[in-house]
């Protein structure tokens, strides 16, 4: 499946990375093996607080968004999911360096990370995150809701 400039390696616990370079943006793609025990145990407690706590209106449209610290919040699975999200800042910092810079994978702070729930009609709508200060954005499906198998 790699093609062009793509970079794809498989690293410790068979985490399978793929870089590419679309136009100036590179999108990375990190798929986790074995997350079915992870992702009910997110989905379990997003769900908790979808049906206890008000939602956040920022670009959530009919949906549910929860504050941007879940990567905070006690249950040992947040902390679980933030160290990978960590790692796949820290391949993506290691992909832009080429490899150059040693410790590009070190000292990753997440500075907004938040959970949607998006019932059907719910959405985000269009949004950008530079006032979060970050510098990656992305993206992890604990449930796509069946819609689409591929996600």
């Amino acid at each position: 499946m790699p093609a062009g400039n793509a970079m794809v390696r498989s690293d410790r616990q068979g985490l399978r990375t793929a870089v590419r370079d679309v136009f100036a943006v590179p999108i990375g793609i990190f798929e986790w093996p074995e997350t079915d025990r992870l992702n009910a145990e997110l989905r379990a407690a997003i769900l908790k607080r979808y049906v206890s706590m008000p939602s956040i209106v920022q670009s959530a449209r009919y949906a549910w968004q929860s504050d941007h610290h879940i990567n905070r919040w006690p249950e040992p699975c947040f902390a679980e999911l933030a160290a990978m999200i960590k790692e796949a800042a820290g391949g993506m910092a290691a992909h832009m360096t080429g490899g150059r810079e040693t410790n590009a994978r070190d000292g990753w702070e997440i500075v907004s990370c938040w959970a949607n729930v998006n019932p059907p009609g719910g959405h985000s709508r269009s949004h950008n995150h530079m006032d979060t200060g970050g510098v990656f954005s992305g993206v992890y499906y604990v449930d796509t809701g069946g819609s689409d198998p591929a996600l």
